[in-house]
């Protein structure tokens, strides 16, 4: 009986959280910290243990992560093989079917570690695990980057070209993007424009128009 109740007392209590394609949630954890789940993505953590000594979270897919500052107890991002440590900050992680993990800083700094490699990143500043490789590399997030598009609903593009315009709308939208009766031409197409929290159908018309393509969302 003693043996039950220890192996009860130290079995895990996972709180999951899954959501589908499409989809986001707002979740505050019981240290007030806030994370915004991206669609399909899942984040558990052990409702035992969050909290007594560090503040563990298991990730996989992408979140935003507000943290509450508490220097006792350190806050700690699993994804795959790769582990995000703050004590309080914003930052995203996103971890791809591949395997390869990023996390950028929105404010404050992050220790991003990942096969006894270690990297200190600092707001502004993005972190890449690649796993076909074994290697960690850092860059600065330039400023038309969309990687928390899907957060914000702020898409910046200066000059890009289209392949990676069709990227980061899938990426914001959560959704697949295709290009009909594609011309050769097509792929020397750059497009500069901002848009802030539009729709897609809105979004795709300007991008048509201007460009003279035909991108259509994958379900029509």
């Amino acid at each position: 009986l003693a043996i039950g109740w220890e192996w009860q007392r130290r079995a895990p209590d996972w709180v999951t959280f899954t959501l589908p394609l499409g989809n986001t949630q707002q979740i505050t954890l019981p240290d007030q910290s806030q994370i915004t789940l991206a669609g399909g993505s899942t984040l558990r953590f052990d409702r035992k243990r969050f909290g007594q000594k560090r503040r563990e979270v298991q990730l996989q897919g992408k979140a935003l992560f507000e943290v509450h500052r508490d220097t006792l107890h350190p806050f700690s991002v699993e994804a795959g093989t790769t582990e995000v440590t703050v004590l309080g900050t914003s930052f995203q992680v996103a971890q791809s079917t591949t395997g390869e993990t990023s996390v950028q800083v929105v404010s404050g700094h992050v220790r991003f570690e990942a096969e006894q490699q270690e990297v200190i990143l600092t707001a502004g500043q993005r972190g890449d695990y690649h796993p076909t490789r074994h290697e960690l590399t850092t860059q600065a997030v330039p400023e038309t980057d969309n990687a928390l598009a899907w957060k914000t609903g702020i898409l910046v593009f200066h000059n890009t070209p289209l392949s990676q315009v069709i990227a980061d709308l899938e990426d914001c939208y959560q959704t697949q993007i295709q290009q009909l009766h594609s011309k050769a031409t097509d792929v020397t197409k750059r497009l500069t424009v901002t848009f802030q929290q539009q729709s897609l159908e809105e979004v795709l018309i300007i991008i048509n128009q201007t460009l003279d393509v035909q991108l259509v969302t994958h379900t029509e």
